[in-house]
């Protein structure tokens, strides 16, 4: 059938099937966790762990460091008065952009604690 546009109508035929489900939307990943090893788990904390502590002790190592060196220096003086004075100079400073600082921390705590929550309700189940 041709329309005054000079367009044809096309004929659509697909068949649907639906499938009933019969289990729940608690276990609905059950699939995923039966299938291979489950054990990837455990080794995917592990292997978080290991890459902490390797990442947190090369950061104290630097740290560690970076800090002998300062104060062998403020040592090296031998007068503690001096030493006290410079060693504050460095600590009692106020930051360059206080307000800045506390908002970047005011934010970052807000979503980490967002993110705390729901993995909390998630792994209880609401």
């Amino acid at each position: 059938m041709e329309k005054l546009d000079g367009t044809k109508d096309v004929t659509f035929s697909y068949t649907v099937k639906v499938k009933v489900v019969k289990s729940t939307w608690y276990h609905r990943l059950d699939h995923y966790y039966n299938h291979g090893d489950s054990d990837i788990l455990m080794k995917e904390l592990s292997l978080g762990a290991v890459v902490v502590i390797i990442f947190g002790t090369a950061a104290y190592l630097f740290v560690r460091r970076a800090l002998s060196a300062d104060f062998a220096a403020i040592h090296a003086n031998n007068e503690d008065q001096v030493a006290w004075h410079s060693l504050t100079k460095d600590l009692m400073r106020p930051p360059v952009e206080a307000q800045f600082i506390s908002i970047v921390a005011g934010v970052g705590m807000q979503v980490m604690l967002t993110i705390y929550i729901v993995l909390m309700l998630a792994v209880v189940g609401l």
